[in-house]
C-alpha cells in the first residue's frame, strides 16, 4: 500500500499541467465583461466596456449570467496558421468561441450540451489564424458550474504532449483507485465487514467527482446525451459528501459514541440529497443553478470529519489518528479547490495538482486506518478469547472443586456412621472434627487466593507471559499459587492432585526459569 502512495505522489509530481512556452513574437491581452441580461450578441460587445486581466486568466466563480471573455492577440511576426487557443475548462454547459471570417463571425459551440470535436483530455481547442497586427476572438459561456478560464496559445505538438501526459495522468489515476477499490472490497468480503464497502464506495466517488470537476465525463467517446452528463456529474458531486458521512459514522461509531456528530452529519446527508434533487429539477425545467450549494455542503463535511477525528483521537480511538490526517490533507486540497470554484483565488497548476493529490493521500490514509482498525479488532478478539479461555479455566475449577466437595462430603458422613457404630465414639468424632479443621484451612486459603486473583492476573500473570513464554498456563497458575504463600500440600489438594506431582512441577519451573535460588523468593520479588 505504501508503494501505491508513493507512486501516485510521483505520477502527480511528474505531471503537472506545465504553462506554455511563451511564444516570441505574439502578445495575449484578456479581459471579461458580465452580462446580467443574459441577451447580448456578439454585435453588440464592441460599445462594451471589458474589465482587463494582468493574467491571462479569469475566474469569476459562480453565477448565472453569461459571462463574455475577450481576447487580443498582438501577432509581430508573419501571418500563421499554426496555433489554437486552449481553454483548459472541461466542465461548462456551453462556451461560444468567435472568430472573424473576412467579414462574419465564424461560431464553434463546445460544453456539455454540444457534440465536443474540439474537446481532449488536456481542454478545448480552438483553431484560429492570426494576421500580422491586433487579432481580436471572443468566447460566451453561460453555466451552473464555475467560470474559471485559463487561456493559453499553443502549438500541434503542444497539444499533442498535454494530451499525453494528460491520459497518461487518467489511466493510472484509476487504474491506482480500482486496485485500492478492489482490495478494500474482497477485505470487506473476507472479514464480513460492511465498513470496507463503504470506503471503496467514498473511493469510487471521490475519483468519479475529480473526474466530473476536470470535464472528464465530457469527452468526446464518452457519446452521453447532455441530460445523462449533467444528472452523472452532480449525482458524483453530491455522493462523495453522502458516502463520505456514512463512511465517517460506521468508522467511528457516532451512533453509538457520538451521537450530536451523528445528527450533524445526518443532517448534511438530508440536506445534500434535498440540494442534489433540487439542482436538478430547476436545471431540467429551464432554470439555471449553480452548483456553490453543494462546494458548500462538501466543504462543511469536511470541518466536521476534522472535528469528529479529533474529538474520536482524544477518546482513545487510536485508529482515528490516520483518518484524522487524512480528512486534514483532504480539507487542504478542498479548500484550496473550493477557493478557487467561488473565484476568491486564480486556479493554478499547483492547486490542482495538490487537490489530487490531497484527495489521493486521503484515500490511501483512509485504507491505512482501516489496516490499524482490523489489528485492534484483532487484538480485542484475541484478548475476548483470552478472556473465555480463562473462564472456561476457571469454570472448570469450580466445577472440580464441587466435586471435590461432593466426594469430601461423602467421606464425612461414611466416617460419621462409622463412628456412631464405633465402640471409641469419642476418638472417632475427634478424628472427624479434625478432618473437618483441615478442610476449613484449604477453604480459607482458595477464598484468600480468589480474593486476590485479580491482582495476581493484572500484574504478576502478564509478567510470567512476557518475560517466561515457555511456562504453560498450568504452570503460571502454580506459580500464581505459590506467591500465595501455598504449601505443597495445600496447592496439591488445591489442584486435585498429588503433593509429588506438584514437586515436579516446581522443578520444571525453575529449569525452565533457570532460577538457581529458591522459587518462592523469586516469585514474591515479581
Amino acid at each position: 500500500m505504501k508503494n501505491y502512495f508513493l507512486l501516485l505522489l510521483l505520477i502527480f509530481f511528474f505531471t503537472t499541467n506545465s504553462q506554455s512556452t511563451p511564444v516570441d513574437d505574439i502578445a495575449i491581452k484578456v479581459s471579461y465583461l458580465i452580462d446580467e441580461t443574459n441577451g447580448l450578441k456578439i454585435s453588440d460587445l464592441q460599445t462594451k466596456e471589458f474589465i482587463y486581466k494582468w493574467s491571462k486568466q479569469v475566474n469569476l466563480g459562480y453565477t448565472t449570467d453569461r459571462v463574455w471573455v475577450k481576447v487580443e492577440i498582438n501577432n509581430r511576426a508573419n501571418p500563421t496558421d499554426n496555433f489554437t487557443v486552449r481553454i483548459p475548462k472541461l466542465l461548462t454547459d456551453e462556451i461560444i468561441f468567435y472568430k472573424k471570417n473576412q467579414f462574419q463571425w465564424v461560431i464553434n459551440k463546445v460544453g456539455v450540451h454540444h457534440p465536443n470535436k474540439f474537446g481532449s483530455p488536456s481542454g478545448y481547442y480552438f483553431p484560429i489564424h492570426l494576421n500580422r497586427g491586433k487579432n481580436t476572438f471572443y468566447f460566451s459561456s453561460l453555466s451552473p458550474y464555475a467560470h474559471m478560464y485559463s487561456l493559453e496559445l499553443v502549438d500541434k505538438e503542444k497539444k499533442a504532449e498535454y494530451d499525453f501526459w494528460l491520459t497518461i495522468r487518467y489511466g493510472v489515476f484509476i487504474g491506482m483507485f480500482l486496485i485500492i477499490v478492489f482490495y478494500n472490497l474482497f477485505l470487506g468480503i473476507n472479514f464480513k465487514d460492511k465498513i470496507y464497502f463503504y470506503y471503496s464506495m467514498h473511493g469510487v466517488f471521490i475519483v468519479f467527482a475529480m473526474m466530473s470537476i476536470e470535464g472528464f465525463l465530457n469527452l468526446n467517446y464518452l457519446e452521453l446525451s447532455s441530460t445523462v452528463k449533467t444528472a452523472v456529474i452532480t449525482f458524483n458531486i453530491s455522493m462523495v459528501s453522502i458516502i463520505s458521512s456514512i463512511f465517517c459514522i460506521k468508522f467511528l461509531n457516532l451512533k453509538t459514541k457520538h451521537k450530536l456528530f451523528y445528527r450533524i452529519l445526518i443532517g448534511l446527508i438530508t440536506v445534500d440529497i434535498m440540494a442534489y434533487l433540487g439542482t436538478m429539477l430547476m436545471n431540467f425545467n429551464g432554470y439555471l443553478m449553480t452548483y456553490k450549494l453543494l462546494a458548500t455542503i462538501t466543504t462543511a463535511y469536511c470541518i466536521i470529519a476534522i472535528i469528529t477525528g479529533v474529538n474520536a483521537y482524544r477518546e482513545g480511538n487510536e485508529s482515528a489518528k490516520f483518518y484524522l490526517i487524512g480528512w486534514s490533507v483532504y480539507f487542504l486540497g478542498i479548500i484550496s479547490k473550493a477557493l478557487v470554484l467561488f473565484g476568491y483565488i486564480p486556479s493554478s497548476s499547483f492547486i490542482n495538482q495538490f487537490y489530487s493529490i490531497a484527495i489521493s493521500t486521503e484515500v490511501i490514509l483512509m485504507s491505512f486506518a482501516l489496516a490499524d482498525r482490523y489489528k485492534s479488532l484483532a487484538k480485542d478478539k484475541k484478548k475476548l478469547a483470552a478472556n473465555l479461555q480463562s473462564q472456561k479455566g476457571d469454570l472448570d475449577n469450580v466445577i472440580l472443586d464441587n466435586k471435590m466437595k461432593l466426594g469430601y462430603n461423602e467421606q464425612i458422613v461414611n466416617k460419621l456412621n462409622a463412628a456412631l457404630n464405633s465402640v471409641d465414639i469419642k476418638t472417632d468424632l475427634k478424628s472427624v472434627l479434625n478432618d473437618l479443621t483441615r478442610q476449613r484451612q484449604i477453604e480459607e486459603k482458595k477464598v484468600y487466593f480468589q480474593d486476590n486473583i485479580e491482582v495476581v492476573n493484572d500484574s504478576f500473570r502478564k509478567t510470567l507471559k512476557t518475560n517466561f513464554p515457555q511456562l504453560s498456563p498450568s504452570e503460571i497458575e502454580i506459580c500464581a499459587l505459590i506467591k500465595l504463600n501455598m504449601k505443597n500440600k495445600e496447592i496439591a489438594e488445591f489442584r486435585n492432585t498429588s503433593e509429588g506431582a506438584v514437586k515436579v512441577a516446581r522443578h520444571r519451573i525453575k529449569k525452565k526459569m533457570q532460577i538457581e535460588g529458591k522459587l518462592i523468593d523469586y516469585l514474591i520479588m515479581i
